[in-house]
This record gives C-alpha cells, structure tokens and sequence, in this order.
C-alpha cells in the first residue's frame, strides 16, 4: 500500500471516529489530526480522493468542510485553472450523483459558491478576456433542465451562490473588504436580474401544475414539491440583496439592513410585477 493510499485510508478512519466514536477523547484527537490536515498544502488533492472513494458520508462530508475551509483561509494557493478545474469536478460530482445524502450535497453546493467567488475576476488566458467563472447559468442550466431531482440541486447551487456573494464572512473582511464590495456589485449588474428572472419564470410554470405537486400523492411528488420550495427561496435571497452595499458594513445594527432595495430597473421588469403574487401563491404550501 502506497504512503498516499496510507494516508487516505487513515483520513477515512478519522472521519468515522468523528461522527460514531462514543469517546470524547477520540473525537477530540480526530478533530486535531483534521484540523492539522486543512493547512496542508495537499490537502485538496488529498480531498478529491476522499470524494471519489467515497467510503462514507462522513468523509464526503469532512473532505467538502475542509475543502471550504482550505480556500477560505487562503492556506492553499490556486491558479485560476486550479479553480476553475475543482469547480468543474465540483458541478460534475453533483450532477452524477444526485442521490448523495443531504449534508454531503449541502457542503459540496457551499463549496461550489465559495469557489466561484474566489475566482470571480479570473482569467484562464489574457488572450481569451473571459471570466469562466461568471459563466453560471450557463453551467447550471444541465441540472434545472433534468429531472426535478437534478432541478432541486441546480436552484440550491444559485441560491447558496447568490447568498455567498452577498453575506461578507470573516475571513474576507479580515483580507480585503474592496473585492467583497467589487465582487457583490459586478454579480449584481451582470446576473442577479437574469437569476431572479429564471426563478420567476421557473415559479409560473410551477403554477400551471400547482394542485397537481401539492394535491398528489406526497412520495411520488417529494421532488416537485422541494423544487417549488426552493424556487422560492431562490426568489426572496435575490429580493433581499444587499443592492447598495449596507451588508458590507461591519455596522448590523443599521436600519437599511431589513430593508428591501429593489433597483428602479428591476421595478419595469415583468418578472418583478409578477413575481408577489407567485410568491402569495406559493406561500401556504411551503416553507421558505
């Protein structure tokens, strides 16, 4: 068995102890050993493995949580083809395995959204002047043109993403809260209006078989119904954008920041007349 096999496998053994050790000292020295191991400089290479072995749900788990928490800190420096390549593995990890347990999808979407952040001003080539990683409902429209199920993930991964963009954490506030702000207001003028369109359009086509998710029997429409629930969602985190920048503030305790923004030039777009009274219709039969 090789080192790197070795290592895996002791990584994996970790991440059981983590979660099913009934010893507190067990999980305080796994949780040292992982600690230790998000600030090696392999730790990402190490964490694809993880992924594709896929032993346990709890090593998907912990290879995502300390994949985030690699990029976060900037304990691992990428070039933007680094990036842009673990955000493809990302999306494709996604798409062909719809069937991942819930918290092993949720963390692989936070990273997704976290990583195309990070990249949001990258090149591959200067040659080419594309930003491949605003290339979003390009790439994201395989999932919501499947199945409800693939649906489900694809709106998930734009609203973490819309969220991300949006919320500055410590970590960017600690570095440099100038790209936060250049980042959140670039999202803005160039996808957040066609992002909120798409989840609008997507919610009146839901409207049109509304008494058939909701009415039907729950098994058979569990997708359905999560899609609609997520659409929703989906709808309210672009409502909510911080369009003017208040959120940026380390100020919480402002007014402004309960308060709706909604740009003049959305208030002409049809999606937005429409989009209240989808919302008032969808709102007794989900939870946002």
């Amino acid at each position: 068995m090789s080192t790197t096999t070795q290592d895996i496998v002791e990584l994996e053994k970790l991440c059981e102890k983590l979660y099913s050790s009934s010893s507190s000292q067990e999980i305080q020295e796994a949780n040292k050993v992982l600690e230790n191991f998000s600030i090696s400089p392999d730790c990402l290479e190490k964490c694809q493995i993880l992924l594709e072995r896929a032993t346990s749900a709890y090593s998907q788990y912990i290879a995502c949580i300390v994949m985030i928490k690699a990029i976060s800190r900037n304990t691992v420096i990428l070039s933007p083809q680094n990036k842009y390549e673990l955000r493809c593995y990302i999306l494709n990890y996604l798409y062909t395995r719809p069937k991942l347990v819930q918290f092993v999808k949720n963390s692989l979407v936070q990273l997704f959204a976290k990583i195309t952040k990070l990249g949001w001003f990258d090149v591959l080539s200067k040659e080419s002047g594309n930003y491949p990683f605003r290339e979003i409902l390009q790439d994201i429209s395989k999932f919501i043109q499947n199945t409800p199920e693939l649906g489900v993930i694809g709106v998930k991964l734009l609203t973490e993403l819309v969220t991300e963009i949006n919320n500055l954490d410590e970590s960017e506030a600690n570095r440099s809260l100038a790209k936060h702000r250049k980042i959140s207001s670039s999202f803005r003028d160039s996808q957040l209006l066609e992002i909120f369109t798409l989840s609008c359009s997507l919610l009146k086509d839901a409207n049109r078989s509304i008494s058939v998710i909701f009415g039907g029997d729950l098994s058979s429409k569990q997708h359905e119904k999560e899609l609609i629930s997520q659409l929703v969602q989906l709808c309210l985190s672009c409502l909510v954008y911080d369009f003017i920048g208040n959120a940026s503030s380390s100020d919480d305790t402002t007014d402004d920041m309960s308060t709706v923004q909604i740009p003049t030039t959305w208030r002409f777009s049809y999606s937005f007349r429409n989009c209240f009274s989808l919302l008032s219709l969808f709102g007794p039969n989900v939870s946002y």
